[in-house]
């Protein structure tokens, strides 16, 4: 398990994303596929890049919720908190909640190794929240 951040755009968007990896100094990977191009950031070093930026300009509606769940699973995997069975199961549920669920046979056999979901505690997105506007 480790954490990666992903955009999956139209090919026809490529410059876009390279210019996203570009602002971002360089980080990631881009790839394409078919019809579509990914950005993918995969280091722990990089994401930090990524979330300092997220810190000073806030996604917003419902890209925010999916975010903060993204950083509860991040957090989890840097206390290496994933590698106890507890952790790990906590990991999947969180991971399973985001937009992108986790296939349904995958997800029967993991449960069927380790046990049921545990139940989550979601959590409170701010919504006061001042925002900067970005300068690019």
């Amino acid at each position: 398990m480790a954490p990666r951040f992903s955009i999956c755009l139209h090919i026809r968007d490529y410059t876009l994303l390279q210019a996203v990896q570009q602002f971002f100094g360089g980080i990631g990977v881009l790839k394409t596929s078919g019809k579509f191009v990914y950005y993918d950031i995969n280091s722990v070093q990089q994401l930090n890049v990524l979330f300092n930026h997220l810190s000073l300009y806030p996604l917003m509606t419902f890209k925010r919720y999916m975010y903060y769940i993204f950083l509860m699973v991040f957090d989890i995997y840097s206390k290496k908190e994933h590698l106890t069975p507890q952790g790990f199961m906590l990991c999947v549920a969180y991971i399973n909640s985001l937009n992108k669920a986790i296939k349904p046979q995958v997800l029967s056999t993991i449960t069927g190794s380790y046990g049921p979901l545990p139940e989550l505690v979601l959590p409170l997105i701010p919504t006061s929240i001042s925002y900067t506007l970005n300068p690019y």
